[in-house]
């Protein structure tokens, strides 16, 4: 499968479609088509799949791009500004991802429902500790709100991280609730009172923004 990543700041994704090839994509994600390509959006992989992709923040349908002739574009978006990045899924190299992150992805590509172990990552950071799996064997697509960063986690190595800022990490990085150490940081550090910790191996992609400043300057504007 071919694609091009365009844009700067709002970016977008186009896919080339050869005949007989498709993908799949979150409806409401599309920008345009080439009119040689059959879009159909259903249940698809039935009742089973339908809830594994609710329980994950996803719709309960899911929208199908085929070319019906010869080589078909079709050009995809996320609801934000921010970078779509493009992560080869294969067993052992399975993404886990916020909610609302997935775009796309082809044939090979399972989107399930990944719970982290710690209850409180959910309660206390005032997200769901429901994130989404991106698993099988193939190209999946995911976009975050503005920049990030890459941190590639050693065996054994950890991070803290602001709850808010946290985009994805492998499946194989161990994420954890922590309080903030010391009364006059939880008072006047303005971090809040609880950073999530991820320990390695594996790699995480954190925002390089501020969400929950964002969200407190512009409004509630991405559903958490």
């Amino acid at each position: 499968m071919e694609y091009e990543i365009t844009g700067n700041v709002f970016q977008s994704l186009i896919i080339k479609l050869k005949e007989g090839e498709h993908i799949y994509s979150e409806p409401g994600r599309l920008l345009w088509m080439s009119d040689n390509v059959n879009m159909d959006t259903s249940a698809h992989g039935g009742m089973v799949n339908m809830l594994k992709r609710k329980i994950s923040g996803e719709k309960m349908l899911i929208t199908k791009f085929s070319s019906k002739k010869g080589t078909g574009k079709v050009a995809l978006a996320g609801d934000l500004p921010g970078k779509i990045t493009a992560f080869e899924i294969k067993p052992g190299n399975e993404i886990v991802c916020e909610q609302n992150a997935f775009i796309a992805g082809d044939q090979g590509v399972d989107i399930s429902p990944y719970i982290i172990r710690s209850v409180g990552y959910g309660m206390l950071s005032k997200k769901k500790f429901i994130f989404q799996r991106l698993e099988g064997d193939g190209i999946g697509f995911i976009c975050s709100a503005g920049e990030y960063s890459v941190i590639d986690l050693k065996d054994g190595e950890g991070v803290y991280a602001d709850l808010s800022s946290i985009i994805a990490f492998s499946k194989s990085v161990d994420v954890s609730i922590r309080l903030i150490p010391g009364i006059k940081n939880v008072l006047f550090a303005e971090a809040g009172l609880f950073f999530a910790k991820l320990k390695g191996p594996g790699k995480v992609y954190i925002q390089n923004t501020l969400f929950r400043a964002y969200e407190k300057k512009f409004g509630n504007l991405k559903e958490k």
